[in-house]
């Protein structure tokens, strides 16, 4: 008899092991499912750009689309390198898709708040441009793609910090698309010579959505997984340290996005500086991405190092 219960026992919790492993590989792909839905709901119901074109001109929707997939090719690449740095299990590409779709959906809500926003600081000069990207731009996209790390429900298939360095990554790459396909968009009016000009332009910024979001998501996701091993709710310090981790990352990568939009603005302006614009602004770009890539190579090592610890 008791041989027979502890059969029956080992059986139900294998059932039970199949049945959470099914369900694990189906969710992510509903969740993408569900996020495609409702971004494509977004760009035929709202009033955007994007629902213009489709709307006026669907047969430029093609080559929209195109450039602003060419656009993301460097963020793109940056976020499958990322990816690959995980020395454990490699997380599924439904899941990356998920985020992926989630930060194409918080891009709409980070576009909406920009441009209300916008206004309070139109009647200052160069000072307004300056607040607006350190008051609003900066705080108000990271925050939103770091919410969307925090909030996609992948706590089951996430095991280390550096996994979720992974979906910031990809976070990041479904926020860098979207915010392209709306500049482009929004250029092609002027011609496609204007459209291209664009997108080319976008390349070299996109990535700098996938490397901020991935290093937040890192801290985001010690934090998380300490507060899980000291046992949220119960440990009130642990809490604390933990949510005070999140904030200080958003807090920085934000200052980071602020300052490369108001140094590239300030070029782009005619700022005196005491070199060639077009000289300084790529100084300043490769300068700026060199030292975030240092950041996030230092912390995908740092994973690296904790893994091979651990395993």
């Amino acid at each position: 008899m008791g041989t027979t219960d502890t059969r029956a026992s080992v059986d139900a919790q294998t059932n039970r092991g199949f049945a959470h492993r099914a369900y694990r590989e189906r969710f992510p792909t509903r969740l993408f499912a569900v996020l495609g839905v409702v971004f494509l709901a977004y760009v035929v119901l709202s009033d955007s750009v994007l629902s213009t074109l489709v709307l006026t001109r669907p047969d430029a929707v093609p080559v929209v689309v195109m450039a602003a997939t060419a656009s993301a090719v460097p963020a793109s690449l940056l976020a499958v390198y990322v990816w690959f740095s995980d020395p454990g299990e490699r997380l599924s590409v439904s899941l990356l898709l998920a985020a992926f779709c989630l930060g194409a959906v918080v891009t709409v809500l980070a576009g909406r708040l920009n441009t209300t926003a916008l206004g309070w600081f139109e009647a200052l000069p160069f000072l307004g441009t300056v607040l607006f990207f350190f008051l609003v731009v900066g705080p108000v996209e990271e925050g939103l793609k770091i919410l969307a790390v925090y909030l996609l429900p992948v706590d089951a298939w996430l095991e280390t910090a550096l996994q979720y360095a992974v979906v910031g990554a990809f976070v990041g790459l479904g926020f860098a698309f979207v915010e392209n396909l709306i500049y482009v968009t929004s250029n092609a009016v002027f011609g496609w010579e204007t459209a291209a000009g664009a997108a080319f332009g976008r390349s070299s910024v996109a990535p700098l959505h996938v490397v901020l979001t991935a290093v937040a998501g890192y801290y985001v996701g010690k934090a998380r997984l300490n507060m899980a091993s000291s046992g949220t709710g119960r440990n009130i310090v642990a809490s604390a340290v933990g949510y005070a981790t999140v904030v200080k990352a958003v807090a920085a990568v934000a200052l980071a996005h602020a300052t490369y939009n108001t140094l590239i603005s300030g070029l782009a302006s005619g700022s005196s500086v005491p070199v060639d614009g077009e000289v300084a602004t790529v100084v300043v770009v490769v300068g700026f991405f060199l030292v975030i890539i240092y950041v996030l190579e230092s912390r995908l090592r740092e994973g690296i190092r904790e893994h091979r610890g651990t395993g």
